[in-house]
């Protein structure tokens, strides 16, 4: 009666959890002060044995069941290559962000959502380019509003 299964990761699998949860189905029971669902005493130890599993395994897969009813595993969403992010799309984000708040890396880095290691780099590679937002006192009237054009 016992099903022995042979897992090879440490992570139970969508359809395990499944299983489990399918199995602890039979062991619910109307309580009678709150007259909710819950489950008979010693579930999660016959159904760990039965399925070969410790019975904190299965109490948290019941857990995470009970609370929100997702039985998705939350490693996809942590695994693989990090985003990157293309030259035209910086240069999109940068440029919706409103000039006072490009003062810093700081400020642009919480403007855009990116990380501050992506700007940098980013501008070493020539997509950004420094300005200076100051005007130069010693600079002429015609040299002062080039200089403010190229800074907008």
């Amino acid at each position: 009666m016992n099903e022995v299964t042979h897992r090879t990761c440490r992570e139970l699998s969508s359809s395990d959890k499944v299983t489990v949860i399918q199995r602890l189905q039979p062991f619910l029971k109307k309580d009678k002060l709150t007259k909710e669902d819950k489950l008979a005493h010693g579930a999660f130890k016959h159904i760990a044995e039965h399925l070969s599993l410790d019975p904190r395994t299965v109490a948290s897969t019941w857990r995470l069941f009970s609370a929100g009813g997702a039985m998705k595993s939350n490693k996809p969403g942590n695994l693989g290559l990090k985003h990157t992010y293309s030259s035209a799309l910086i240069k999109h984000l940068v440029g919706a962000i409103p000039v006072e708040k490009r003062s810093t890396y700081c400020d642009m880095a919480a403007a855009t959502g990116l990380t501050l290691g992506s700007l940098r780099r980013h501008l070493k590679k020539g997509t950004l380019q420094r300005r200076w937002s100051r005007i130069k006192p010693l600079l002429t009237e015609a040299n002062k509003a080039e200089h403010l054009a190229f800074c907008i």
